[in-house]
Parts: structure tokens; sequence; C-alpha cells
């Protein structure tokens, strides 16, 4: 009897097969609501499935992960042989994003090793204002909820009201470098036994700002009221820099969460609206223009006022207020005689104030006074644009009195010989390391004989000399005298010390950036500080550069500005490709104004 239970087995077993692999799609709703969700289900049959693959569909938000899973096996009898059907159900919460038709397209799956479609399902939303479906309950602090979909009581909050998400700015017209502040608020509905969780945790992807430059704050949580419910909301906040003119455009802010309550789930993906900002240039810029837009103090503070000849005194110029701290320039240090300055130390560090995030940054110089006396040095200038009179202001430091001493140096006292004084012949004595001994006893001499080259030499040399040194002193003069000489001639020199030390920056991209534009400002000998890609676009126009190397330069510039203002590391392929696009616009550049100048 055992064995005959066994074969019975065995012979069913052989005589099983699997159903046909299938796929279908269906909604629980073909009308919906803007911004209310609906499930979109998909049911697989059969035993090898391959990953799903939910495709984007304007108009409609969909989860790209199941919410909810399901898998269930049948087994049926088919003239004499049993068919085993194993059908999996994935389903994925949706919302529509505005009212119209839409259609969620035909998704392939390979199921088996055969690949199959679903239909396609049409959707037709209507407006919010139109008559919605009914909603989960979400129950008051007082009133337990209600898992049926139900309409909802007088008083009673919906999911509409439980999370909602919204993106604002100050202003939606600012001038170009002008501080844009930017503020995203997730409001939650506060209340007991309610819990909303981010699909992507705490890390807030912040909407896109291509053509500004993006300065992140720390997010805060605060308790606020709107209509009859107490809401936590969380606000999280950027400062923008518009670094070019015209209409630009925050993007839309994308938020993906859950609400539990009780046996209740909701799901949402919420939008909201992009934000238009009108941009306008600056007025024409004075020549003292640092780059810096925004309202700033200066101040000066030097190390000490008594100081040794040639030995250094540290200056510290100090400037303070709100604005991009990447526009704050180095003030320019008044030329000064027989005094060597330094190139400053730079230090930034943001400030937190009531009214707003504020940057301080540091620069310190060396300054080497060369020669005893009294040094003057002068007020130092700082110029900035003020947007909200819309007018240039010019802040000064006080001017600094310097004693400078002479220096002593150091030695031994010398013993100088008498004419009366007994003299040791053929004796050698050491006066001091700096004078060579006197040899009283040189022992036999010969005539010496020059040769006729060394004689053409003695005549020639000195020619040749003096029109070296005059030339050496004529260009030196010219390049003191000619400060669009002299950065034109070191331009591409510093270009390539700066490209040296791109690879190992923590922000390559930034700094590759103010290599290429500390270039194109000195061949032009204009103010680097703040140079954006439509300045210059403007300063290769106006002096006639060809529109393809004009075009070359600008997307270089452009797709570092995208890796600043976005954040985003590049790889060393991405920083040698930019790097290499820099060096051949810079070569084009430097080529052009050579033709320029021979012509």
């Amino acid at each position: 009897m055992r064995h005959a239970a066994c074969i019975a087995v065995a012979l069913l077993t052989a005589a099983m097969a699997w159903a046909e692999p299938e796929v279908r799609a269906s909604v629980d709703r073909n009308t919906v609501t803007v911004r209310h969700p609906f499930l979109f289900t998909i049911e697989i049959t059969g035993k090898d499935i391959a990953a799903i693959s939910i495709p984007d569909v304007d108009g409609l938000n969909i989860n790209k992960r199941a919410d909810h899973t399901g898998s269930s096996t049948q087994v049926a009898f088919n003239a004499g042989q049993s068919v085993v059907a194993r059908t999996q159900t994935f389903g994925y919460y949706a919302q529509a994003t505005r009212p119209g038709r839409f259609t969620i397209p035909a998704i392939q799956i390979q199921v088996d090793g055969t690949i199959l479609s679903t239909q396609p399902i049409p959707i037709n939303v209507l407006d919010s204002g139109a008559t919605p479906q009914a909603q989960p309950g979400i129950a008051s602090a007082t009133q337990p909820a209600q898992p049926q979909a139900a309409p909802q009581a007088a008083g009673q909050p919906t999911w509409d009201d439980v999370v909602f998400i919204e993106s604002a700015v100050d202003k939606h017209e600012a001038f170009q470098g002008e501080a844009v502040p930017l503020t995203l608020s997730l409001w939650c509905l506060d209340v007991s036994g309610l819990q909303i969780s981010s699909f992507t945790g705490a890390n807030i992807k912040y909407p896109s700002s291509e053509g500004f430059y993006a300065v992140t704050a720390d997010s805060q949580r605060v308790s606020k009221q709107r209509g009859n419910w107490n809401y936590t909301v969380t606000e999280f906040r950027q400062t923008l820099y518009p670094t070019a003119t015209g209409d630009l455009t925050v993007g839309a802010w994308h938020w993906e969460g859950a609400g539990m309550y009780g046996f209740q789930r909701q799901n949402f993906a919420l939008d909201t609206q992009p934000i238009a900002i009108k941009v306008k240039p600056l007025p024409d810029r004075p020549p003292d223009f640092s780059g810096a837009v925004g309202a700033f103090t200066i101040k000066a503070q030097l190390e000490r006022d008594q100081v040794m000849q040639g030995v250094p005194v540290k200056l510290t110029v100090r400037i303070a207020g709100r604005g991009n701290p990447d526009a704050i320039g180095a003030p320019q240090i008044p030329k000064l005689d027989k005094v060597y300055i330094s190139d400053p130390e730079k230090d930034a560090q943001q400030v937190p104030s009531p009214s707003g995030p504020s940057v301080e940054k540091t620069f310190t110089y060396t300054v080497t006074p060369l020669e005893p006396g009294t040094l003057q040095i002068p007020e130092i200038a700082y110029c900035y644009f003020d947007p909200s009179d819309g007018t240039f202001k010019t802040q000064k430091t006080a001017p600094f009195t310097v004693t400078i001493l002479k220096s002593v140096e150091s030695g031994q006292a010398r013993t100088l010989v008498t004419e009366n004084a007994p003299v040791d012949k053929g004796k050698v004595e050491v006066i001091g390391e700096d004078i060579l001994p006197i040899i009283t006893n040189p022992g036999p001499l010969y005539p010496h004989r020059s040769s006729p080259v060394n004689n053409g030499a003695a005549v020639v040399f000195p020619i040749v000399a003096c029109g070296a040194i005059s030339a050496y002193t004529r260009r030196k003069r010219r390049f003191e005298q000619d400060t669009g000489l002299a950065r034109s001639h070191g331009a591409k020199a510093r270009f390539h010390k700066r490209l040296k030390g791109i690879g190992l920056a923590s922000e390559p991209a930034d700094e590759l950036y103010h290599a290429l534009t500390g270039f194109i400002a000195d061949k032009f000998n204009v103010v680097e500080s703040g140079m954006t890609s439509a300045d210059v676009r403007q300063a290769y126009e106006s002096r006639g550069v060809g529109a393809e190397e004009t075009e070359q330069v600008v997307k270089t510039l452009r797709a570092c500005e995208r890796s600043r203002y976005a954040s985003v590391k590049l790889s060393v392929q991405e920083v040698q490709a930019l790097a290499d696009a820099a060096v051949q616009a810079l070569e084009r550049l430097d080529e052009t104004l050579k033709k320029e100048r021979r012509a």
C-alpha cells in the first residue's frame, strides 16, 4: 500500500506542468482627482520573473517600488495532467499632478524567458475642485480613526490635510549676484499616533537651480498653526545667487513619503510649482568694483605700529556682510614705495544672524618695509553693489602710520693700523672674516699676455651688457607703468601653475573655474572677482573674438558652474576633460589676441 502511494505521487509529479506565463495590469479606479492617490497593480503568472521597471509618465507620479506584494498558487487537473499556476501581485501607489487624460503605457516584463507586455491603462484626472473620491479617514486627537474609506465628518482632517509641501522665495526680481533666499517647507499634521516618514530619509533633494550659486543652510523645525490644525514644519533653506541675467527658474520641489495611522497607510508623491525669477544686470561698473553684491563692512588691523627694517608685519583686512562669499574679492592695497606686500591668505566663515546667513572673509597680507623711516599705509577702499537701492557704494578703512627702525648689523670690532704702528714683514694677519689676507711676499712675478679674443671680448662685452641692462630697465619700467601688459604677460604661467593643483583640490571644478576666469581677466585687464560665464561672453564679444571661441569657453565655464552650484562630485575623467577644454580655450584666446596685436 505504501509503495502504491509513492508510485502515485511520482506519477503525479511527472504529469505536472506549469501554466503559460501571463501579465496583467489594472487600477483601482480610472477616474481620479489631482493629488488623490490610487493603486496601480501588476499581476504576473509564471516561475521566473525579471525585475519590473515602472516608466515615467508625464502628469503622474508612480512609486518606483512596490508598496504591496502578494502571491498565490493554484493547481488544476486537465486530461490527467496537473497544471500549476503561480501568480504574484505588485501594487504601486500613484498620484496625478494635474488634470487631464493620461495613459499608463504597456510595461514589458520578462517571465520564464519570454518578454510579455501589459495592456495600456487610461486615466481620467479631474481638478481638485471636482467631487473627490472617498479617502481613508484620519482621526483627530480625540476621535478614533475609521479604517474603511468613507466621507469625512465635519472637523475631521483628511489625508490632504496630513502632509503638504511649499516652496517660496522672498523676491521674484533680483540683480545679478543678489541673494535670493529659498525656503522649502514640509508641513506634517501634529496628531498623536500619526507617523510621517520620507522615502528618501533625511537626504532632501533640493530643486534644480541652474544659473544660480547655491549656499545651503541648516534646516530648522518649528511649530505652526494653519486653519484648525497644528503642524510641525521642517524648513530646508538655501540662499541662491544668480550668476546670469534674464529669466531664470527654480525647479519644482519633489517629495515622497508615507503616513501611518493605526492600520491605515497613505503614500504621498508631492510637487511644488517652479518659481520664475527675473534677474537684472548690474549698472555700469566703476573701475574699482570688487565684484561683491550685497551689504558689507570693511575693517583693517595692523599687527604692530613699530617694526624693524626688513622685518615683516601682518595687515589683516576683514570684509563682513550678506552676499555671495565666492564673489568677495581681495581688496586692493595701495602701492607703496620701498615696501614689499605679499599676496593675501584668505579665510571665510559663515556667521549666523537674525536677518539671515552672513559671511566674514579675512585677507591677511605680509607687509615688509625695506627702508627705515615712517611708513604711511593709506586707507583701503572696497567698492560693492548694494541691491537695496541699486547703487555702488565704497567702504574705507582708517590709515595706518608705522615707524620703521634701522636694522643693526652684528659683527666684531675692527682694528685699524696707524701710520706709526710697527709692521711685521712677511706676516699674514686676518683683519676680519670679510677681508682677504694681505700677502706681503708673493714670490716671483711673470708677465701676462692677453689673447686677441680676450681683448675683443673686453671691448664688446661692456657694450652688450649696457644694451641688455638698458633693455631690461625699459621693459621693467614699462611693466610697472602698464598694468594690463604685466597681467597679460604672466597670465599663461599663472594659469598653468593653478592648473597643476586642480587634481588635489577638494573642489576641482571650482578651482578650474577660477583658473580660467583669472586668465581671461588678466588678458582683458578686468576684475576677476565675481566674473561669470555671462561676463566672459560679454568680454569676448566686446573684443571681437570669434563666435566659435566664445561658445567653447562659455560651455566650459558653464559645465564648471553646474558642478559647483549643484554640488556634484566630478570623476577624474570629467575633471581631465574640462581641464583639456580649458587649455584649448586658453590657447585659442592667446592666438586671437596675438593676431590682434600684429594687425
